[in-house]
């Protein structure tokens, strides 16, 4: 995206909460103390230590990454991540992780998420073991590279992150790009792919909000952005009191649009619009997404809007 050379960037998810279960007999009190406690939610001590781990099983890594143990339950899992692993550390010298951390506050009983991001400082995959006796197969973050993505500075990538997995290297220019500009400081080129999905949903709302459709402008949504239904990312209402329903295709020139707009018919209670990588001007209903980026672009608060929801600040940007 806008000339940016792409660097591997790995996501490594610490979860344990999500896998802890009160014991039998055990007291609320004591199942919350033990939530909080780096002895048992081992996030805790990753964090601490400036490391991050998978686990999944009870082998070790070098068991993990040969494959001998296929039928055990969770091995598909740490032999996938221990194969992740393996090439994060490979290529350690060109590659920032970015490690998530579920944490559990126990004033408030509620589990919060930390996220550090760095380069690698280990020659090899470590076993460390928690107070189950479970092997945390575990790599440290070179202490002099490690930094906070504090929710305040960067939102974006809290609600953005990987989804359903552990260990991950994701393709998208909004990881691959974007977080090497944030770590290194080096001005990026703004383009519309560097907007994760989610962010991209949001951008084209704000568009029918400001700019609408042939000067008409939506009024309110109905239903969440990109939560709404199966096919719609956006449901609101338009200024001419017709419903609108937008769906956002992100890299995407095909026939999905005209297919799109066919089924859905535009009527006099509803507007049916579709945006994605399309030629501007051959379909008022078929909106591209570069058009929609290009209008904001236009101004100091669209830029400034625009580098809020890519994640950059706006200083790092140049259009």
């Amino acid at each position: 995206a806008g000339g940016a050379v792409m660097t591997q960037v790995y996501f490594v998810r610490h979860n344990f909460l999500h896998y802890m279960e009160q014991n039998k007999g055990e007291s609320d009190a004591d199942f919350e103390q033990r939530k909080a406690s780096p002895e048992w939610n081992f996030a805790q001590q990753m964090l601490a230590e400036k490391k991050f781990a998978y686990g999944h099983c009870r082998h070790s890594h070098r068991e993990c990454l040969n494959g001998n143990f296929r039928e055990e339950e969770g091995f598909a899992k740490a032999h996938s991540a221990a194969k992740m692993f393996a090439e994060m550390l490979a290529a350690k010298d060109d590659a920032l992780v970015v490690a998530e951390y579920e944490l559990y506050d126990l004033p408030a009983k509620a589990s919060y998420k930390k996220v550090l991001f760095g380069k690698i400082d280990s020659k090899e995959v470590e076993d460390c073991f928690n107070k189950n006796g479970f092997p945390m197969k575990t790599l440290h973050f070179a202490p002099d590279t490690v930094r906070e993505l504090k929710t305040e500075d960067y939102p974006v990538y809290l609600a953005a992150r990987p989804p359903y997995t552990t260990v991950c290297r994701p393709q998208s220019c909004f990881f691959t790009c974007c977080i090497p500009v944030i770590y290194d400081g080096k001005p990026l080129k703004a383009d519309v792919k560097l907007l994760h999905y989610k962010m991209l949903e949001q951008l084209c709302e704000e568009y029918l909000r400001r700019f609408g459709v042939e000067g008409i402008r939506m009024t309110n949504t109905i239903c969440k952005v990109g939560k709404s239904l199966s096919v719609f990312d956006i449901i609101g209402r338009i200024e001419n009191e017709k419903k609108v329903f937008a769906q956002v295709k992100a890299d995407r020139e095909d026939d999905t649009a005209e297919r799109y707009l066919r089924l859905y018919k535009e009527s006099d209670k509803a507007c049916y619009l579709f945006f994605d990588d399309c030629r501007a001007g051959e379909n008022r209903r078929r909106i591209a997404v570069s058009e929609v980026f290009g209008r904001f672009a236009e101004s100091a608060w669209g830029r400034k809007m625009l580098a809020d929801m890519i994640g950059i600040d706006d200083s790092l940007l140049t259009f």
